[in-house]
């Protein structure tokens, strides 16, 4: 099975004792080594991708530690004197709230641009690094706008108004109740007013493609008055946005005990599709059923379609247990963004099972997800 020619080609090049003179322009495993170095440095505000690209945020990074580091020249070239102060920088920073601002800087400019899911991660990172409650709210805020997380990011006001107390927490309230919605209040009418209201939200953005959204609202107007089309439209949702399948499933299945077989007909096509051939017990049709699925997978992740991308990789590892699976969706769930610690636990998953030799690039993504476990 061929799962790891396309996500799982790249390898990091091996360690030299001798670094090259890098500078803008430049590309390969001494800037990337560089970049991993700066992103430990707390003097170093800038927080960059580890993508072996000395590119302009790269430079500005390198001159900024240069210049505090005299007597380094503020050149943005990095040869023997710099090499020998960024291999000196500490594994473990000690300045914390330094590096919790570096990822908050991160997070923030994620958030402005509408990567709300990366933003998630971000704030979590700095929230790691430091204790301070607005990183609570920045991630509640950062899940409610990126939709189809409504219970997590309720969960995430109710710690920061716990930690804040009432005088500073009037928006994160505001905030939770919108995402609480009405609830059930005994007046059927009233109930059933609202549920259609949320309803026909929720409809309109499914219509515009903003399928988190809609997840939420369908949640809510479910939680105003019971039917069971509202589970298939949660199902829908999900299925629409992507990374959700094992929740699409449960609903679908949830809505076709409700309604019986003679209104489900539709869900049950789209739930054997969601959970995919599984395995047979017949070796070559099962290879063959979970190439065709990472090939699918593979096309997605092409195209920055990771929820996809992540389904299907996950419906190919129920055919045929290979680790390289467990890689790519590791990959996927990291790009999709807002997963972060299921990112980490599938690539722990997958260095467990190849071992050392063959995964070097797994292991340096996780790192970079990964806080040191240290408290000030």
């Amino acid at each position: 099975m061929a799962v790891a020619q396309l996500l799982h080609r790249a390898v990091v090049d091996a360690p030299t004792t001798k670094r090259k003179l890098v500078c803008w322009g430049v590309k390969g495993t001494d800037v990337r080594h560089l970049q991993t170095r700066l992103n430990l440095a707390p003097e170093v505000t800038i927080l960059l991708d580890v993508d072996g690209d000395f590119g302009p945020l790269t430079y500005a990074a390198v001159k900024q530690f240069q210049r505090k580091h005299p007597p380094l020249k503020p050149d943005g070239i990095v040869g023997e004197e710099t090499w020998a102060a960024v291999e000196a920088i500490p594994d473990e920073p000690t300045d914390r709230e330094a590096m919790s601002t570096k990822y908050y800087e991160a997070a923030a400019v994620h958030y402005r641009t509408g990567h709300f899911g990366h933003a998630a991660d971000f704030f979590e990172m700095a929230g790691e690094w430091s204790a301070a409650p607005e990183l609570v709210f920045n991630r509640a805020q950062a899940l409610r706008q990126l939709g189809g997380r409504r219970k997590e990011a309720m969960a995430l006001y109710e710690q920061f108004i716990a930690q804040v107390g009432d005088a500073d927490s009037a928006l994160a309230k505001r905030l939770l109740a919108e995402l609480r919605g009405p609830g059930k209040t005994g007046d059927k009418a009233a109930e059933a007013k609202s549920a259609d209201a949320l309803y026909a939200r929720g409809a309109k953005a499914y219509e515009k493609g903003r399928y988190g959204e809609a997840a939420d609202l369908f949640e809510l107007s479910g939680e105003s008055a019971e039917a069971p089309e509202l589970l298939f439209n949660r199902a829908q949702a999900l299925r629409r946005l992507g990374g959700r399948r094992k929740e699409a499933i449960a609903l679908y299945e949830q809505f076709i005990a409700q309604v019986g077989d003679a209104d489900s007909a539709l869900a049950k096509r789209l739930l054997a599709q969601l959970r995919g051939p599984g395995k047979t017990g017949n070796a070559d049709a099962d290879a063959k059923a979970a190439n065709e699925l990472y090939e699918r997978a593979a096309a997605a992740y092409k195209k920055g379609r990771y929820g996809e991308a992540l389904d299907l990789f996950e419906a190919a590892s129920e055919v045929e247990d290979a680790p390289e699976l467990l890689f790519n969706r590791a990959q996927a769930l990291r790009l999709l963004g807002g997963r972060r610690k299921d990112a980490m636990a599938l690539y722990a998953a997958f260095i467990a099972k190849v071992g050392d030799e063959d995964s070097e690039l797994a292991r340096r993504l996780l790192a970079e997800l990964t806080v040191p476990d240290r408290h000030p």
